[in-house]
């Protein structure tokens, strides 16, 4: 068996790619999908008739280590193992939960089986087991578990698209980041306000390097004030996912707004710390302004002072 952790032919997946999937188990023909539809952290994952909701939607974000994340559309939240063991006879259950940075219990592998083309295996980086449907059932609701490593038909999975975003918005491609300089509007055919590009590496001793997904740079807020994306005249844009992390400010809280002619629709808060990146994944669709506004936290570096946070890979469909 080989691993992969970049383009298949039926996965392409990096930090840039926000396709969503359909995660398809050979046995049933049916789809990884969380129970209820619920939002709430520890919620198990199932299986269940494929119906195109949201619920049964994922996205794979890949990591440095060649692991991935993998995202569940509806809530944001992570897979993830629900316990340590590493015991195929303790049957882990498969949950969601909130995603945190550096956690070996929501990274996955895909394992590609040579003997059935574009079907993989999904191998968690803690135990080195695998999801497996319990008891090798095929009935809607059916839990997933963590089982050794196999090929049997209910441990493989192919991963159907969904849809993808059209534009990943790096910053790397609007100059070299030597200097603070401003993203010029229509970068990304958005409107930009308050919002600066930097090269991380000139900034070691704060949360810029800790932003930085791809290439050199990232953008950032202007010091202790909001920052805002506006479509176009009257076009409208899709926010799917970005990176980010506190500049240096740990418990950064950071207010996102989505707005449709002036009203509110979209609104979440997210907390941010200066040596771990966070992912977030909204999927707010069909916004023309979208505002970041940070608040509070405690001085990471004591030589400066500002609520500064960074983002990079900030992918959209506009």
């Amino acid at each position: 068996m080989s691993t992969t952790t970049a383009t298949t032919d039926t996965i392409s997946a990096s930090s840039c790619d926000t396709s969503l999937y359909g995660i398809v188990g050979l046995q049933s023909g049916k789809v990884l999908d969380v129970f209820n539809g619920s939002l709430t952290d520890q919620t198990v994952i199932v299986i269940y008739t494929k119906n195109g909701s949201d619920s049964q939607k994922w996205q794979l974000v890949s990591n440095d280590d060649g692991y991935f994340n993998i995202i569940h559309q509806l809530s944001g939240k992570a897979l993830t193992v629900n316990g340590t063991s590493m015991l195929s006879s303790d049957h882990v259950r498969l949950v969601i939960n909130n995603l945190s940075s550096n956690n070996d219990l929501q990274k996955w592998q895909l394992a590609s089986v040579p003997s059935i083309s574009g079907y993989f295996t999904i191998v968690n980086k803690h135990s080195a087991l695998m999801a497996n449907v319990a008891g090798a059932s095929v009935a809607d609701g059916a839990q997933l578990i963590m089982y050794q490593n196999g090929t049997s038909s209910n441990q493989v999975w192919q991963f159907s698209r969904f849809s993808n975003c059209s534009t990943c918005l790096t910053f790397d491609n609007i100059g070299n980041g030597s200097s603070i300089s401003s993203v010029p509007n229509w970068y990304g055919s958005l409107f930009w306000s308050n919002v600066y590009y930097v090269n991380a590496s000139l900034y070691n001793q704060s949360g810029y390097q800790s932003a930085r997904t791809s290439g050199c740079c990232v953008a950032f807020n202007g010091v202790n004030s909001s920052m805002t994306v506006a479509a176009i005249s009257n076009n409208t844009f899709d926010v799917i996912s970005f990176v980010t992390a506190a500049v240096f400010y740990d418990n950064l809280l950071l207010n996102l707004l989505g707005f449709r002619s002036n009203v509110v629709k979209y609104n979440t808060t997210v907390t941010l710390q200066v040596e771990t990146a966070a992912i977030i994944a909204l999927n707010w669709m069909e916004i023309d302004k979208m505002t970041f506004s940070p608040y509070g936290g405690t001085l990471h570096f004591p030589t400066n002072a500002s609520s500064t946070f960074a983002i990079d890979n900030l992918c959209v469909t506009a």
